[in-house]
């Protein structure tokens, strides 16, 4: 059975209290620090304002902040009207005879984009648009095919010449090899 002669008064708990809170707890956290303006006496509760965090009651509303969906994008429905406006028609002679202001037009024949002037149908801006379209270049692949067509490689390695095509037909005189090694001493 314990000792139980020894009582702790309450001015030796007061001493170790004391003694503990100045040696281990006012060293570890003083008291007399501030997060935010608010003292470290007793447990503290920061705001969104004190960490200059979004409220959660201004995401994703007019005002606010936009939040994004499970792809890591900003939901449609959260974009301003103007840019959620796009109206795609096969070619522009098939887009509204009248058209809307705020909107964009997209003629997916020649990918060129419109907006509504008021009267007419105006480019946003005009360029040239590569690829398969005959209004603005001549065909994608008919460039790769002629490309492709003069990087042809002979037996030995040399880019072939698949037309035959010689000096004379170019209307330069053909040079001999000596004639060539002259050049060059």
């Amino acid at each position: 059975m314990p000792d139980l002669t020894k009582i702790i008064n309450l001015d030796n708990l007061n001493q170790f209290f004391n003694t503990l809170k100045t040696d281990f707890l006012d060293v570890l956290v003083p008291t007399s620090r501030k997060i935010n303006n608010k003292a470290l006496t007793s447990d503290i509760t920061l705001s969104a304002a004190d960490v200059n965090a979004v409220p959660t009651a201004d995401l994703g509303v007019a005002g606010g902040v936009a939040t994004l969906d499970a792809n890591g994008k900003v939901d449609s429905s959260q974009w301003p009207a103007s840019v959620d406006d796009i109206i795609e028609a096969p070619s522009a002679s098939q887009f509204p005879v009248q058209g809307e202001s705020n909107k964009i037009y997209v003629a997916l024949d020649t990918n060129l984009t419109y907006r509504w002037g008021g009267t007419a149908y105006v480019e946003i801006s005009p360029s040239l648009a590569l690829g398969n379209t005959h209004s603005t270049a001549f065909y994608g692949d008919y460039g790769e095919a002629a490309y492709n067509h003069s990087q042809l490689v002979g037996s030995q390695g040399q880019l072939r010449n698949p037309h035959n095509v010689n000096l004379a037909d170019l209307g330069y005189a053909e040079a001999t090899s000596a004639e060539i090694a002259a050049i060059f001493s």
